[in-house]
């Protein structure tokens, strides 16, 4: 648990109607156990992926530690990264995943990326390299 800031997280509250709607696509499975964490991020293609309410959230590199792609809101932090070629996906809201294509649409040049870069973000001496130069090599 991180320290929490007194502010409203819109992220928190899209994935909610996500995922109380009736209509969202099968794949979008918003109860994992702590239990099951890694073996689900293992299968899974994707990842959404709020801001969390703490100063540091882990889940987008156990992400792509595990070849899943990160799905993220537009908040700054985020499109920094994708701007900087992160394999990542970005949306305004979680709720336009309830439309089944914008992921299909958005995967293939996520995966591309993350073939590119994987490499370098899974070994110690590669992230702290891009941490350091700030690009991708």
């Amino acid at each position: 648990a991180g320290a929490h800031w007194n502010v409203t997280n819109t992220d928190r509250s899209s994935i909610k109607t996500l995922c109380a709607s009736g209509h969202k696509p099968p794949e979008i499975d918003c109860t994992v156990s702590k239990a099951d964490w890694w073996s689900r991020l293992h299968a899974s293609t994707h990842m959404i992926n709020p801001l969390g309410n703490g100063l540091q959230s882990p889940k987008f590199f156990e992400a792509l530690l595990m070849r899943t792609i990160p799905v993220c809101t537009r908040h700054l932090v985020f499109q920094k990264l994708f701007d900087q070629d992160w394999p990542m996906i970005l949306v305004d809201d979680f709720t336009v995943l309830l439309d089944e294509g914008v992921l299909v649409n958005e995967t293939r040049r996520a995966q591309e990326k993350m073939s590119r870069h994987f490499a370098q973000l899974s070994n110690v001496y590669g992230l702290w390299t891009y941490l350091h130069e700030g690009r991708f090599r």
